[in-house]
Formats: C-alpha cells, structure tokens, sequence
C-alpha cells in the first residue's frame, strides 16, 4: 500500500506513520539481541519501492515457547 495511503487509512500524519515504523523496527531489533533470532528491517513489514508498505507475506504467528530450544529434563534418557 502506498504510504500516503496507509497513513489516511490509519488517520494519522505520512511522518508519524513513518516514525512508528521506525520505532518498531528497532524494537524488533532489540528482539534480535535478546533472543538471536536473526531479523532484519523487513521481517513483519517491507519496505517496496515506490511501492510503499506490505506485511511480510513470510511471516506466521508463533508463540515464545515455539521457538525456545526444549532442555533435557536432568536423568531422562
């Protein structure tokens, strides 16, 4: 979606549309750190020249517990 366009549907200013998705983008990034997963500026929402913005078509909705490595329970083969 073009960003002027997304920002009417959102009913907010084009530069404060633009600034919330900065925002997101670095805590995402402090996302990558905390939990090392390897995520870049466009993991939920693409950039697409003179495009606009999309959400990620490869992304799915998951939950922490899927992504955390299971640790052997002590004196269980």
């Amino acid at each position: 979606m073009p960003a002027p366009d997304l920002a009417d549907q959102l009913s907010i200013s084009e530069q404060s549309m633009r600034q919330q998705l900065r925002r997101l983008r670095e805590a995402i990034e402090s996302l990558n750190v905390t939990m090392g997963i390897p995520m870049d500026q466009d993991t939920f929402i693409q950039t697409r020249e003179r495009a606009g913005y999309r959400l990620n078509p490869c992304c799915r909705e998951i939950a922490v517990a899927d992504i955390l490595a299971v640790s052997p329970v002590a004196g269980t083969p």
